[in-house]
């Protein structure tokens, strides 16, 4: 058998007839409203004897598609302080002698090193001492 005329609602469906073996067909329609509808099938036989259309009236009363929940970003909670930080402030007395005059010592003395520029640092280094400025040229 062959359906060649599938009319669901006065629409043209035969493309979505679906061949479960050589005398099984299946239509499956996935958009029906609740409400009733007619179906309309007319098929030919091996011999090609074309059938009185069969035609079905049915209702679909199925339940309303429900929503379907979006998730939201969850807000996360301001922290909360149980205690104030201690704040403690150094001392500013400056260290000072048996008559309260302020005294300081370095840790380190540096020794004094005197020295002279060289007036042309891009000439050759010369074999000559530079002459100080105490003794005569």
């Amino acid at each position: 058998m062959t359906i060649i005329s599938g009319i669901l609602d006065g629409n043209d469906v035969i493309a979505d007839f679906t061949a479960e073996s050589a005398s099984t067909w299946s239509y499956r329609p996935s958009d029906l409203t609740n409400t009733e509808h007619t179906l309309e099938v007319v098929g030919r036989d091996d011999e090609g004897n074309t059938h009185s259309p069969i035609v079905r009236v049915f209702s679909v009363d199925a339940p309303e598609p429900t929503a379907t929940p979006v998730p939201t970003d969850t807000p996360t909670p301001l922290p909360t302080v149980d205690s104030l930080p201690t704040v403690e402030v150094a001392s500013t007395e400056v260290p000072s002698d048996a008559s309260g005059v302020a005294t300081a010592v370095p840790e380190t003395i540096l020794p004094q090193v005197d020295f002279e520029a060289d007036p042309n640092p891009d000439a050759a280094a010369s074999a000559e001492p530079i002459p100080s400025p105490e003794s005569p040229p």
